[in-house]
């Protein structure tokens, strides 16, 4: 296990973000607390956390919580990472069960990772957070340490479920042993560190290109992701088993910007077209009839009428009555 221990501290680089994610998790293994980790998404810290995770065999255990509201999805998860014995048949209940059993009785730490997704996915009016309550009960209150990796939607769906519950979270924050706060953006040096990470075989212009690249994406550190197989796939096409700049190149102009364009141009909200309105004549304005002077109402012309009269007809003037 030493040796094991040895070969993944030796293989892996850590940024600014994972020395932080590594010393926040250091410290909940130490101390027995809840540990708290937020930051943006696409800035490595789930990758820092697995990475941590494995150097420590026999001490920690990493599970992703599920984006649903079922309880057996959610603790077959962390029973699986634990090892616990799960068939079809199991209950949410006896499952819990037996991952209490474990955990308080070996003190595991358990990270969990996508933990935003701990609060109630529908929001009832008298529904209480179920997942957050059982960590603070059955977990932190025996000493099992346990790290929350998350994203700033954690703390709106936590007000969210405050404005539409009567669940407080005073008892919840109380129990945060420890609140790590990770940088937006990572510097130039760490995202060339992560480009040849992913990238061992290539020269110093395509690790300078793809860090240059993850600057100005929207991705960020997955956009190195994406560009790094993209080159590797043009390399194998065109006969290389070693990717030179001009792969990288080709990648990121001919294939993963304009992917990425077309991406945001899928997503992006359709603008309602205006339909034209008929026009129409405008009414004349009622205030000229309040301010014009009153005039009197003038007889009408005569008007003629023929009626008839004896054997012969005979024109008659009508004088007609107003009104």
């Amino acid at each position: 296990m030493a040796a094991y221990i040895a070969t993944l501290r030796a293989a892996t680089h850590n940024t600014a973000i994972g020395e932080q994610v590594s010393s926040a998790l250091d410290y909940a293994l130490a101390s027995g607390k809840l540990v708290l980790i937020d930051g943006l998404p696409r800035r490595g810290k789930a990758h820092s956390a697995k990475a941590w995770c494995n150097q420590h065999p026999g001490a920690v255990r990493y599970a992703q919580v599920p984006a649903t509201n079922d309880d057996m999805a959610f603790f077959r998860a962390i029973g699986e990472c634990l090892g616990v014995s799960i068939n079809l048949k199991s209950k949410a209940q006896e499952l819990r069960g037996r991952i209490e059993e474990t955990l308080q009785s070996s003190k595991l730490m358990l990270v969990l990772d996508e933990a935003h997704y701990l609060w109630p996915q529908s929001y009832y009016r008298h529904a209480t957070p179920g997942r957050i309550n059982w960590l603070m009960t059955a977990l932190v209150n025996h000493g099992v340490p346990v790290a929350l990796v998350t994203t700033p939607q954690f703390f709106r769906s936590q007000k969210e479920i405050e404005t539409f519950t009567h669940w407080t979270s005073e008892q919840f924050t109380g129990r945060i042993g420890h609140y790590e706060k990770l940088p937006e953006k990572l510097s130039s040096d760490d995202l060339r560190l992560v480009a040849k990470t992913m990238l061992p075989e290539g020269d110093a212009r395509s690790i300078e290109s793809l860090a240059d690249y993850a600057q100005g994406s929207k991705k960020y550190l997955v956009a190195i992701e994406a560009a790094v197989p993209r080159a590797r796939y043009n390399a194998h096409r065109a006969g290389r088993d070693k990717v030179v700049f001009a792969d990288v190149k080709q990648a990121i102009l001919e294939s993963v910007i304009p992917s990425d364009s077309a991406l945001a141009a899928a997503l992006a909200p359709v603008e309602k077209s205006r339909r034209k309105q008929p026009l129409q004549a405008a009414a004349s304005p009622m205030q000229s009839r309040f301010t014009a002077t009153e005039t009197t109402p003038q007889p009408a012309a005569a008007s003629r009428e023929v009626s008839p009269s004896g054997e012969r007809n005979r024109i008659a003037d009508l004088e007609t009555s107003p009104g």
